[in-house]
């Protein structure tokens, strides 16, 4: 059990990490690219981060463009590799809302569970003491009928010698 929450402990930790080092990869590598592009391409930096961040996220709105064939290949190449990184990067922060959300609802449904638990657990408990109740009221029926019976049974004997004793004057 310890072992199991060190485990996921360790998972969460790496799983954060991945995303920290996907955001540094993909930062170093726009600044990257927005700096050969600014070079190759003779725009403003500020235009060639812009640039590359409207590929990189696959916007692309076409109010800049490269004009020379070493820009064009670069925009190829940066294409290939900077937009999986930046899906990438998505899923994982996606992923992690979604087994956020996931576990939320699993303790929500965990304690509706323990609560309905524990009232089935009370309606038995009520149920059985009802039952128990029910059983010594009956049986005290039972004793009362038999000391009944018995004084029935009496009554019936004295009956029988009375009537004997009638019979035989």
């Amino acid at each position: 059990m310890i072992w199991n929450m060190q485990f996921k402990l360790a998972a969460k930790k790496l799983f954060s990490n991945l995303i920290i080092i996907e955001i540094w990869v993909i930062i170093i590598f726009l600044i990257l690219g927005s700096y050969l592009f600014h070079i190759i391409e003779n725009h403003t930096f500020f235009d060639s981060i812009y640039f590359m961040a409207m590929t990189m996220t696959t916007i692309g709105f076409g109010d800049i463009t490269p004009h020379t064939d070493i820009g064009k290949i670069l925009v190829i190449v940066y294409g290939f590799m900077g937009v999986p990184l930046f899906v990438s990067l998505s899923g994982l922060i996606l992923e992690s809302r979604f087994n956020k959300t996931i576990r939320k609802y699993i303790v929500k449904v965990h304690k509706e569970v323990q609560a309905a638990e524990e009232e089935i657990r009370h309606v038995e408990e009520k149920v059985t003491r009802e039952i128990e109740e029910a059983i010594g009221d009956t049986q005290d029926k039972v004793e009362n009928n038999k000391d009944q019976i018995e004084k029935i049974e009496q009554v019936m004997e004295e009956k029988k010698s009375w009537r004997k004793k009638i019979l035989k004057k």
